[in-house]
């Protein structure tokens, strides 16, 4: 195979990809062991709960202890332990292994923006641009700055895409798109997961006017269903914790032309220049400054808006709508998306919320992610076209040339953008913790709970007073304050209320508690972590006493076990594993008949 050849095929776009990637993120590897700042002692958390779960206690990661005086860990719908991208987190540890999972998702992304292209027949030079501007765009590099890892997964959109475009001929190819949309799912992907959603069905629906035909439509209720089904085992607990919560958001984004523009085509981007630039500097416990962003008063911080692809990419997106007019359904959903950007100030965005289980959206302007994807794909239909023209100077072919050249520059030039964002991403040394003479788990009170979460679990520390906005209500009475301080008010990890006496709890771990009873007459025993219906002991009745576990115990009792395993859990692990094998058994019979 020559290097033409090796150029224009799938192989040597992978490895293609997969240079860029590794010359794109170069930085991050420099000090790999160090930890980022913002919400990534949040992220990082979220990931090592588990990963101690599995390997140390040998458990499967139902219940979280370490935060909000007990909180679930399962049913949150940012948990990404089922992902098979876990498997790196499990393999190099948590730090190490999130580093590696955003360069494995950089190169899954382009890959499969790199197959659409293929999939829509674009010039075999232009195919590679709608990857990289997709994937390259500081959106991505952003959200890693600040350790958003549930954007990750926006690496599988366009999978779920493609086989969506492929399952409208060959049926078969919709469980494949299902597959992905579970794998974003289990991955923590609660934003994508609304992206692609929306995506598909604003352009099934319009597709659906343009063949006056159902079936766009009929595929992607089959893609939701199987995906749904395959995911239960988190789906359903989720549904379970969250249902009777009030998940609905009332804050409202700033927005602007102006912030619209530099997010696009500002070549700063990096978040402590553009917060300085709108007077964003401020201390976390200003209520007043809180507020006002709340109410949509002053911008946001950067990282909600930036995303840059530079002029050139904008300018090709425009000029689709010049040359190709059969692309209307993908332009209209990619200017429906822009529109949502806007949030409150367009009607959009309010008629999207009355939709179920969209009134918790919040943040508007994160639909300027799944718009590039749709700019990125339809720009790469105005270069092919340039590509495919016969545009020669004496013996140059320049038809070739010029989308060659135009591919590079924008590489560049987000490349040059994106470095300052990629190497201040993960500039904080890590805080070097003894893990092997850590203390029995204790709860304590935080004073800086946004910074805390995840030394606190590596010594073992509960931190009560949690930075998490979907959790249980906080009813855990902690033991002491980071500063040493004891709380007067603890009464033990389990006592007696009545007896106003403390229980020996002889073991620990996440999802199971056991306790050395010592009583002469019937008394409550209550464990000090948040209740939840979860939570059962073998031949007693387990409720919440004042929010907290408990159960009763009598002088004949001698040692009783707590253990943490939700009906919703096995309803959900049954249905998806039925799932499986018949969508297994659908796609073969489906490929026999073919």
């Amino acid at each position: 195979m020559s290097l033409k050849e090796l150029f224009q095929s799938k192989k040597g776009g992978l490895l293609i990809f997969v240079i860029l990637s590794l010359l794109f993120l170069f930085p991050i590897f420099t000090n790999f062991n160090n930890w980022g700042v913002h919400d990534w002692d949040q992220h990082l958390f979220y990931n090592a709960v588990p990963r101690r779960t599995i390997l140390e206690f040998k458990q499967f990661p139902l219940w979280n202890p370490y935060y909000c005086g007990g909180n679930i860990m399962l049913a949150n719908p940012q948990s990404a332990f089922l992902s098979p991208m876990y498997l790196l987190v499990m393999l190099f540890g948590t730090v190490q292994g999130l580093k590696l999972e955003i360069l494995f998702h950089f190169i899954i992304g382009l890959y499969g923006m790199f197959l659409i292209s293929k999939h829509f027949k674009l010039g075999k030079i232009s195919s590679y641009l709608p990857p990289i501007i997709y994937i390259f765009s500081s959106w991505f590099t952003l959200r890693m700055l600040v350790g958003h890892t549930i954007y990750m997964p926006m690496a599988f959109i366009p999978y779920i895409f493609l086989f969506y475009l492929k399952g409208l001929k060959e049926i078969k190819y919709s469980f494949i798109s299902a597959l992905f949309l579970t794998i974003m799912i289990l991955g923590g992907g609660t934003y994508p997961f609304y992206f692609i959603i929306i995506i598909l069905g604003i352009y099934s629906l319009l597709v659906s006017v343009k063949k006056n035909a159902f079936k766009p439509l009929l595929i992607l209720a089959l893609i939701v269903v199987a995906a749904l089904l395959l995911s239960a085992v988190k789906v359903i607990p989720v549904y379970s914790f969250m249902k009777g919560s009030d998940t609905g958001t009332e804050d409202i984004q700033y927005y602007s032309s102006n912030i619209f523009f530099d997010s696009l085509l500002g070549r700063t981007q990096e978040p402590w220049v553009m917060e300085q630039e709108f007077g964003l500097q401020h201390d976390e416990s200003d209520e007043e400054y809180l507020v006002n962003r709340l109410m949509g008063k002053i911008p946001w911080a950067w990282h909600e808006y930036g995303a840059y692809i530079g002029i050139i990419p904008l300018l090709l997106f425009i000029l689709s709508f010049l040359y190709y007019k059969k692309l209307w359904p993908l332009q209209v959903t990619a200017i429906v998306l822009l529109m949502l950007t806007f949030g409150k100030t367009l009607p959009l965005w309010n008629l999207l919320r009355k939709f179920p289980y969209l009134d918790n959206l919040h943040g508007p302007s994160r639909f300027i992610m799944p718009f590039i994807f749709l700019l990125a794909i339809i720009s790469g239909f105005t270069l092919s076209k340039l590509e495919k023209r016969n545009i020669r100077y004496k013996k140059f072919n320049l038809s070739k040339l010029i989308p060659l050249l135009i591919i590079i520059f924008i590489f560049t030039d987000l490349l040059l953008v994106n470095y300052p964002i990629i190497k201040n991403m993960f500039p904080k040394e890590a805080v070097k913790i003894n893990t092997k003479d850590y203390p029995d788990f204790i709860q304590v009170l935080s004073s800086d709970k946004y910074v805390s979460q995840y030394p606190n679990f590596l010594q073992n520390l509960g931190t009560a007073n949690c930075y998490e906005r979907i959790h249980l209500t906080t009813k855990v009475m902690p033991a002491f304050f980071d500063d040493g301080t004891l709380v007067e008010e603890f009464r033990g990890d389990a006592y007696y209320p009545e007896l106003n006496k403390t229980a020996e709890q002889v073991y620990f771990s996440p999802n199971k508690l056991k306790v050395k009873v010592d009583v002469e007459e019937p008394t409550l025993l209550v464990i000090n972590q948040n209740f939840h219906p979860g939570w059962k002991v073998k031949d007693k009745k387990v409720f919440g006493y004042n929010g907290l576990i408990a159960t009763e115990v009598t002088e004949k009792d001698e040692m009783v076990s707590f253990y943490y395993l939700p009906g919703s859990f096995i309803v959900g692990l049954l249905i998806s594993l039925v799932s499986l094998v018949a969508g297994w058994l659908f796609v073969k019979n489906m490929t026999r008949k073919q």
